[in-house]
């Protein structure tokens, strides 16, 4: 048309979302694309490939919450700073793609249309694409796609920090908490700025404690705690409960029974892992005179396993095959 080369599509017939993905795959130095939403997987991917290939890849669409969870992982991870939200009045309704605007000997090309970058586009709904292959088209479209891409906000997950769930130990364990890696900074409730520290009850004695962590990277700041309780406990290495109180078969594959004395009456039964960690609590149930536990799902390793019955406390280890 007028020496320009267009060509026309229409979904679902035509199967226009590869077109996309030949668009997204012809850029060789920029890729800007504003539009609505991305919900289809192959498209982020086909970005996430150019970006990795060195070409300057930007994306606005109208906000985080109308791509799927894995689109914005995806460009997130990929793309930083350069996936973005509109923060317009109204519905950023663009469906545009721009590639290689900044190189116009490259043939420059413009994908825009009706067609929303989804599943629902591609089979369902009746719509029109066109592209076109031209240098001052492609321009016109590159200076609208840079005042969208100046009233938008960076998409990025704030930093996540999980401690995991409060936990007890016994005296004289210690535990580490570790905030993972990825950060700028650690901030612990005692001073440290280490990644990790090791609780134990040095300087504190028995009960309870509350630490917190702070971290942050280039999207903003995140905190988290958890409490360490420190208690007494009742160890099957001593004399008095040693004849009455056994853990069999042990080691183990899929399941121990613990033999507790006659008057005891056991509450709950918690496993912990050697860091202190519980990954098993449940109420008891009797086979005979003894409990059965099933430990099937746990990793191969070394556990810690408490019995609570009234004010008493068991522990014994519990080697996991």
């Amino acid at each position: 048309m007028g020496g320009i080369p267009i060509e026309s599509w229409f979904s679902p017939s035509d199967g226009v979302n590869s077109k996309i993905l030949a668009a997204i795959n012809s850029a060789n130095t920029s890729l800007f694309i504003p539009t609505n939403l991305i919900t289809r997987d192959d498209l982020a991917n086909a970005i996430e490939k150019r970006r990795q290939n060195g070409v300057l890849c930007r994306v606005v669409v109208d906000d985080d919450a109308s791509c799927s969870d894995q689109v914005v992982a995806t460009l997130t991870q990929a793309l930083g700073t350069n996936f973005r939200e509109t923060t317009e009045s109204g519905i950023l309704h663009h469906k545009v793609l721009i590639a290689d605007a900044l190189q116009t000997n490259s043939n420059p090309v413009v994908l825009t249309g009706s067609h929303n970058w989804s599943n629902n586009a591609e089979i369902r709904n009746d719509e029109n694409t066109l592209i076109l292959y031209d240098a001052s088209i492609a321009n016109l479209y590159y200076q609208e796609f840079s005042q969208r891409f100046k009233q938008s906000r960076v998409i990025a997950p704030n930093p996540i920090l999980d401690l995991g769930p409060d936990i007890s130990v016994c005296a004289g364990q210690k535990v580490i908490l570790d905030a993972g890696t990825g950060f700028f900074s650690y901030l612990w409730s005692n001073g440290s700025t280490a990644s990790q520290i090791i609780v134990d009850t040095s300087g504190m004695g028995l009960g309870s404690i509350t630490l917190s962590c702070t971290v942050n990277n280039v999207y903003g700041t995140q905190t988290d705690q958890i409490t360490i309780t420190f208690f007494t406990c009742t160890s099957i290495e001593d004399n008095l409960t040693k004849r009455q109180f056994s853990i069999y078969p042990n080691p183990t594959r899929e399941f121990f029974r613990m033999q507790l004395p006659p008057d005891v009456k056991p509450q709950f039964i918690e496993v912990y892992g050697i860091q202190g960690q519980m990954v098993m609590r449940q109420t008891t149930r009797l086979v005979g005179d003894s409990l059965e536990i099933n430990v099937s799902e746990l990793n191969a390793g070394i556990y810690m396993v408490r019995v609570l019955a009234g004010n008493k406390v068991y522990v014994a280890r519990l080697l996991k095959q």
